[in-house]
Formats: C-alpha cells, structure tokens, sequence
C-alpha cells in the first residue's frame, strides 16, 4: 500500500511543483512531459503485469533515479525539507520491498 502511495505521489509531486514552481517553458517540461515519460517508463519496466519488466537489481536502480529525479525536481522547486522527507521514505520503502 506505501509503495502505492509512493509512485502515485511522485507523479503529482511532479505535476504540482511543475506548474507552480517553474516559469515557462520549463512548467510544461516538468509538469507535464516528465511525469508522462516516467509513467510510461514505469509501465513498461518496473509494473508488475509488464511483459518487459526488469530484474530486481536493475528495476531497483531504475526506481531510484525516478525518486531521485522527483527529489531533485522538490529541491529546485524550494521544497527542501519535504525534499530529503520523501526521499527517505521513498528509497526506505524500495529498500524493503526487495529486500522482502
């Protein structure tokens, strides 16, 4: 259920620091472009139903950029605590799912 929670989150982290945060045309690039590219990428190698989905190690890594990217995105949008928050429980989350 957190880890639901998690991807769903990033997604809207994206979409809302995108907009409101950034000036045009960077706005558009980080509020709409960049989540469709992660929900596709994410779709296409890391969902559990995908027919390409990547092995435990590379989707592990895979998952870690998009978390890191959605931190970095936080950061520049002035976000700086909520920044390091939801990159602790993001990477703690992922940790355990493969480690379980």
């Amino acid at each position: 259920m957190i880890r639901f929670l998690v991807e769903v989150t990033s997604f809207f982290i994206l979409v809302i620091v995108g907009f409101f945060k950034f000036k045009f045309p960077f706005n558009i690039v980080i509020g709409i472009i960049l989540p469709i590219l992660l929900a596709i990428i994410w779709g296409i190698f890391i969902a559990p139903n995908s027919p390409n989905r990547l092995t435990n190690n590379y989707r592990l890594i895979l998952e870690l950029f998009i978390f890191v990217i959605v931190f970095i995105v936080l950061r520049l949008g002035g976000y700086s605590n909520l920044a390091f928050i939801y990159l602790a429980i993001s990477v703690i989350n992922s940790l355990i799912n493969y480690i379980s």
